[in-house]
């Protein structure tokens, strides 16, 4: 059984970035939305999932901006703005497609993913749809993160063996490494003067024991890696998730198709409606 977890903000807003021609409906451009499904629907037919999510972001973490007020502090507003109204447009066509996804309030898609993946470890293969570094700490020997590549390239598979090397660190340890070097993409700053390479040499001098390494740093210190570990450990998502469910495509012959084709005609997406009726979007 294989299943696929999506990280939806992820692939959504590098839609949004990606698109350069404008396919405009009225005042509606679904360029977004074209791009975000010829994406998905490329991963779904490389791993042809029996079960997946779709995790979208509901604004900053609560538990998170409680640990450290000026969370994600630096994130431009202006790339999310952009953003909602193709993520609105994108949420319905999966609706309405039978496309299983989830939004929590308080919870970033991160968490969700987390959630999801910490409820159906035991599952033979679940494959990780995002290039968010912080994933990686979900890769092992039944987990693989798929990052995004722009289409003609060859899918850019992380596997715990390739990550081993070229990393030189466990997936598992990836929290650590950036609690101690931080993480800038959402504003938590790391220890003075510490860099990837440097956190990976102090870890090793400690043998990868992170309290033995907190407890020879000074005061100030310890309490800045506890607190980064806290926000980018996953181990500390307070949530609790049933395993993702099975996918089950709407196509021609599904009662909901009157419904798609719908909105498939409004917005115009023409070559979506005709690869679902010849049975070539999700399916090689």
């Amino acid at each position: 059984m294989v299943t696929l977890l999506v990280d939806a903000n992820n692939l959504a807003v590098r839609s949004v970035m990606a698109h350069n021609a404008h396919m405009n409906v009225g005042d509606v451009d679904t360029g977004p939305l074209v791009l975000f499904v010829n994406t998905l629907s490329r991963y779904v037919r490389m791993e042809r999932p029996d079960c997946g999510l779709i995790c979208w972001d509901s604004g900053k973490s609560a538990y998170r901006t409680r640990l450290y007020p000026n969370y994600k502090a630096n994130r431009s507003q202006k790339v999310s703005d952009l953003a909602q109204q193709p993520i609105a447009l994108i949420q319905i066509f999966l609706r309405l497609a039978g496309v299983p996804q989830l939004q929590l309030p308080g919870y970033e898609g991160d968490d969700l993913v987390y959630a999801s993946w910490r409820a159906c470890r035991a599952r033979e293969r679940i494959k990780i749809l995002s290039s968010d570094k912080d994933l990686a700490q979900m890769i092992d020997d039944h987990t693989d993160q798929i990052r995004l590549v722009p289409n003609g390239q060859p899918p850019d598979v992380w596997t715990r063996t390739r990550f081993i090397k070229e990393k030189g660190y466990k997936p598992e340890y990836q929290a650590w490494v950036l609690a101690l070097a931080g993480d800038a993409s959402d504003g938590i700053p790391g220890l003075n003067k510490v860099g990837p390479k440097t956190a990976l040499k102090m870890l090793r001098q400690h043998d990868w024991d992170m309290s033995a390494l907190v407890e020879s740093l000074p005061e100030h210190d310890q309490q800045k890696v506890l607190t980064n570990v806290a926000l980018i450990d996953l181990e500390y998502v307070p949530l609790e998730l049933s395993a993702p469910p099975e996918i089950e495509f709407v196509t021609p012959e599904s009662e909901g198709w009157d419904k798609l084709a719908q909105f498939l005609d409004k917005w115009q997406l023409n070559q979506i409606k005709d690869r679902l009726e010849n049975n070539r979007l999700w399916s090689n």
